[in-house]
């Protein structure tokens, strides 16, 4: 394990450069010049080179039945049980799709989590033994000119390794669908086959996730921010939404797991867990990080119990919540109901959503769908509300989104399932709710300032590919918003 600064191994990496180009003494025997050859970087990259793994898909090329174009990709291992780190650009593509190890070993995966807007994914894999997991580190204190090693299978060259150094933060890339801000720009060379692969620093740690390069110019690469998704895998793994149960509290997704909140009359707090205790266990499961207690809620199911250990000061706590069984929100019976939703439009200049509810509409009526319907002139600074309900095939997980340019928000009764609010671009965000077959009160709010403008609503779940929602799944009452 090292014990040397990150200051102190630059310059060792800038030692290797010099004493290349001198004249030196070879040692004597082979022992002493191996030992002369592996360097501090040689050792960093023997004790993370197991944490990358290769991700290849075989993907069906249309009109040309039976053959075959191979995807590429690179990942990350978070845990030893199997959870891997990627970009959602590589996860999410069709056909085969398969994880080889740097030892060879083949693995199918499966998608966990993943978010089109992050461009990030956890996908898993079911090892036959444990893996070696990457060091998650900070990029909150990235420095300019700071070292820094990419190993991913560019061109299906599994294991290529890269070094580099840090040249530029909060920069504004992106690979997928839309445009990420806070990228860490580095010079280490980066191709096709790199995306979502690990950038690491000199202490081993993995401080990015590799998501593009500027093409037509050398050595511009980008990486998500390791702190990007600490802070947003809770949301992106929904597990209680997404496994429907309750746990009832929340940790640090920067550091260890230690429990930041304990929400009232449920499971973690009538087990006895505290704010300030630290999470170290969960059932079998090993957690060094706050990133895996999340981990640790996948494929959880409510009436199970959680058992977990804690270390509260100098304190071990053990304790086991009964995970509170969530069942899907029910339907409700509407009558009189006409297709279509209601929409009240609004003009207004807002920075973030208003609560409409306190405005005059200047005009309201029924409409197929959700979309930017305006009556008259107005091409900028407007808002409006669509009321209704919507109807699902069969109980199950369903995923509503909204892709705008302003600010979204999309109710199902009273429960905000997807907040995209304020001044941005097209940003499609998504959220999870469990729904009973039938009828749903949705409500979608949207404001536009100037410039570019788009709404769009999608939803998927059981028998329903991702889509946007059609008119003949929208209905309501005609005069009551």
């Amino acid at each position: 394990m090292f014990t040397v600064n990150r200051r102190t191994l630059m310059g060792l990496w800038c030692a290797v450069a010099v004493t290349v180009s001198a004249t030196i003494q070879l040692p004597a025997d082979d022992g002493a010049l191996s030992s002369a050859r592996r360097t501090e970087l040689v050792k960093l990259i023997e004790r993370c080179a197991p944490a990358a793994v290769n991700l290849i898909g075989y993907v069906p090329i249309p009109d040309h039945p039976g053959s075959l174009a191979r995807s590429l990709g690179s990942g990350s291992v978070l845990h030893e049980t199997g959870f891997i780190l990627t970009n959602d650009h590589v996860a999410n593509t069709e056909g085969k799709q398969i994880v080889v190890l740097q030892d060879g070993r083949q693995y199918p995966y499966t998608v966990v989590a993943a978010s089109e807007q992050e461009d990030l994914a956890v996908i898993r894999i079911h090892p036959d033994r444990p893996l070696t997991a990457m060091a998650l580190g900070r990029s909150h204190d990235l420095m300019l000119g700071e070292p820094v090693v990419v190993i991913g299978n560019p061109g299906g060259l599994m294991h290529t390794v890269s070094i580099g150094i840090i040249t530029g933060t909060d920069r504004v890339g992106g690979n997928g669908a839309q445009a990420l801000t806070g990228m860490i720009q580095t010079d280490a060379n980066i191709n096709g086959g790199n995306s979502g692969g690990p950038l690491i620093n000199a202490l081993g740690q993995q401080i990015g996730v590799v998501e593009s390069k500027k093409t037509g110019v050398e050595g511009l690469g980008f990486a998500i921010q390791i702190d990007r998704f600490r802070k947003v895998l809770p949301a992106m793994l929904s597990a209680e939404r997404r496994y429907g149960f309750r746990l009832g509290m929340t940790v640090d997704t920067l550091g260890e797991a230690k429990v930041t909140a304990v929400e009232p009359d449920l499971p973690a707090e009538a087990a006895g867990v505290q704010v300030g205790d630290v999470v170290t266990k969960v059932a079998d499961m090993a957690i060094t990080d706050g990133v895996h207690f999340y981990l640790a809620l996948v494929d959880r199911q409510g009436g199970q119990p959680l058992p977990m250990v804690l270390q509260r000061g100098s304190e071990t706590v053990t304790v086991a919540p009964a995970l509170q069984a969530v069942p899907p929100r029910p339907a409700v019976k509407a009558k009189g109901l006409t297709q279509g939703v209601m929409l009240q439009a609004y003009v207004g200049q807002w920075r973030l959503l208003p609560d409409f509810d306190q405005l005059e509409p200047i005009s309201s009526g029924v409409v197929p769908s959700f979309g930017l319907f305006v009556q008259g002139k107005v091409s900028d600074y407007f808002g409006l509300k669509f009321t209704g309900f919507v109807e699902v095939p069969a109980d199950g997980l369903y995923t509503f989104s909204t892709r705008s340019d302003d600010g979204t928000k999309l109710y199902i009764g009273d429960d905000l399932v997807v907040d995209n609010d304020g001044l941005h671009g097209a940003v499609e965000t998504k959220g999870l709710i469990r729904l009973a077959k039938g009828l749903h009160p949705i409500t979608v709010t949207f404001f536009e300032d100037a410039g570019g403008q788009s709404l769009e609503v999608f939803y998927e779940g059981p028998e329903i590919a991702k889509r946007a929602i059609p008119p003949e799944a929208l209905f309501c009452k005609p005069g009551k918003p």
